[in-house]
This record gives structure tokens, C-alpha cells and sequence, in this order.
């Protein structure tokens, strides 16, 4: 499946509560320009290494 993504400014998205969305949100929000806010409810071992694998990255992570 193919997505195209366009750059703008500000956007939303809601979407189905999953773990492999929660990734995906991460990553997106990683290489997006400006802010990112993700609402995660549950951070599983899972979810915690991808923000640890964008924050040895360069990415600021900031939780709430």
C-alpha cells in the first residue's frame, strides 16, 4: 500500500489505538519539520525503544 504525503503545516490524524500504528506515528513525527504531538496511552517495551532508537537520533522527546 502506497501513501502519499503531502507537506503542509498543520495537520491532524486520529487513528485506531495499535501498537504498530503507535509506530509508525513515532517515526512520521521524527522526520515531520516542526512539532509533533502523539497521545500514546500505553507505552509498552515496544513503543519505549522506538523513541529511544529517534532520541539517539537527534529527535527532542518530551513526555507528558
Amino acid at each position: 500500500m502506497n501513501r502519499i504525503i503531502e507537506i503542509k503545516t498543520f495537520g491532524e490524524i486520529s487513528g485506531i489505538t495499535s501498537k504498530s500504528y503507535a509506530h509508525r506515528a513515532i517515526f512520521c513525527a521524527a522526520i515531520a519539520k516542526g512539532k509533533s504531538i502523539i497521545e500514546i496511552s500505553d507505552l509498552s517495551k515496544d513503543i519505549e525503544a522506538s523513541i529511544n532508537v529517534i532520541k539517539s537520533l537527534g529527535v527532542e522527546v518530551i513526555k507528558r
